[in-house]
């Protein structure tokens, strides 16, 4: 199907064990608006990754792919579903990692 949401697979998801690599508030918050209540395992990947001749979504795949990955390999109890995401913002043409606090935030909107 194409025309197919996310809340379309809700009921599938209910008896399934769902890690979020993430602890983000906002993402957990997105779970739940969807009624489901994944297990947060904050991830420890290293967001390092070269951003050189990549897209911001290319950057930001590689990167929710390793918090995944990493959370993962340190589960104890497999799970059917662990989910890594990622966020980043462009200007103009370069790709920033979240800012360390609002004042760092705002020198990089000065750049």
């Amino acid at each position: 199907r194409s025309d197919w949401m996310i809340a379309d697979l809700v009921p599938a998801l209910g008896d399934k064990r769902i890690i979020l690599a993430s602890a983000s508030p906002r993402r957990k918050e997105i779970f739940a608006i969807l009624g489901l209540t994944p297990e947060v395992v904050p991830s420890t990947f290293e967001e390092n990754l070269s951003k050189e001749g990549k897209h911001a979504w290319q950057y930001v795949e590689e990167t929710a792919a390793g918090k995944a990955k990493q959370v993962h390999a340190s589960l104890h109890k497999p799970a059917d579903f662990v989910i890594g995401a990622d966020t980043v913002v462009v200007m103009e043409g370069r790709i920033l990692e979240k800012p360390r606090d609002a004042e760092h935030a705002f020198e990089r909107s000065e750049e």
